[in-house]
């Protein structure tokens, strides 16, 4: 059945104590409402979160299991997570559905959807993630956002999953990060603070509505993009002409070519790339002119 904490600790780290749920948790509104894990945590039903409870989990994973839809209701602030599975049972994607509902929050460790929706769409929740995410191989995987996600780590999609964002921005602010595999992201951002690489893996499409920034810093320390295979290309499709700049590319084919044309400012030409225009900054010539006229007193 159910778990309800509505006063008191449930203290399964002390002794790293594993929690299977069948139905669902909820912590009540209330600040002697507590739930603390460092193991796993396996649940089939939904997770509610009340506003003043605290949720504290340093480890392990939390796994949604379940053949009907679940929802994740979190009322509390600056929530955090450990690792979180996705790991559903039905065999559609209306019942393995996981909608998170309220407030944003952060995943400390990995997202894995093994077999189920990640929705992070319908009620537009922001994510921030310092580990990678992972969609598995399955027509029934999908992680799906509206809102701004923020990571760390890497993303891979596997062939049959599917990763969409529909609205906000990806923020890609780890160093040597990789996506894998066919993609839709609304806005990407990745903003470097020292040279650094950001790898595409080959033979996937990676579909980019706009590009809000990718670019270098200098000519001394570029972002290079690149194909995670040397010769091997990987497809961008944007969404619309965008220059980037003090970038070190290779590898890489703009699928829409002219028509939606990618230019290269300042950037290095490592090679195997089409679709792209590269270009340098126009020179500013600064004269100096002595003024007219003169004259002295005496």
């Amino acid at each position: 059945g159910a778990l309800v904490v509505t006063a008191g600790h449930l203290d399964l780290m002390t002794n790293s104590q594993n929690l299977s749920v069948k139905g669902g948790i909820t912590l009540a509104n209330a600040a002697s409402a507590k739930l603390k894990t460092a193991s796993t945590i396996t649940l089939s039903g939904s997770l509610t979160l009340g506003a003043a409870s605290t949720f504290t989990a340093t480890g392990g994973t939390v796994t949604f299991n379940s053949d009907n839809p679940q929802t994740v209701t979190i009322n509390t602030s600056n929530q955090r997570f450990n690792n979180v599975t996705i790991n559903n049972t039905a065999g559609t994607t209306a019942r393995n559905t996981v909608t998170f509902v309220t407030n944003a929050f952060t995943v400390l460790g990995n997202v894995t959807v093994t077999q189920g929706s990640w929705d992070a769409t319908t009620n537009s929740i922001a994510t921030s993630h310092v580990g990678s995410i992972t969609v598995a191989d399955s027509a029934l995987a999908r992680f799906l956002t509206a809102a701004n996600l923020t990571l760390s780590g890497s993303i891979t999609v596997k062939p049959a999953a599917a990763f969409t964002q529909t609205a906000g921005t990806t923020n890609l602010n780890g160093t040597s990060q990789t996506l894998s595999g066919s993609m839709t992201i609304n806005n990407l951002q990745k903003v470097i603070t020292s040279a650094d690489t950001l790898s595409f893996y080959p033979g996937y499409t990676y579909t980019i509505s706009n590009i809000e920034n990718m670019n270098g810093l200098s000519s001394n320390a570029k972002l290079t993009v690149q194909s995670s295979i040397s010769g091997q290309r990987w497809t961008i499709a944007p969404g619309s002409k965008k220059t980037v700049q003090l970038l070190a590319l290779k590898d890489s084919f703009n699928l829409y070519g002219t028509t939606k044309s990618l230019t290269c400012l300042d950037c290095t030409n490592n090679g195997n790339n089409e679709g792209w225009g590269f270009e340098s900054s126009p020179t500013v010539n600064v004269s100096s002119t002595s003024p007219s006229g003169g004259g002295g007193g005496g």
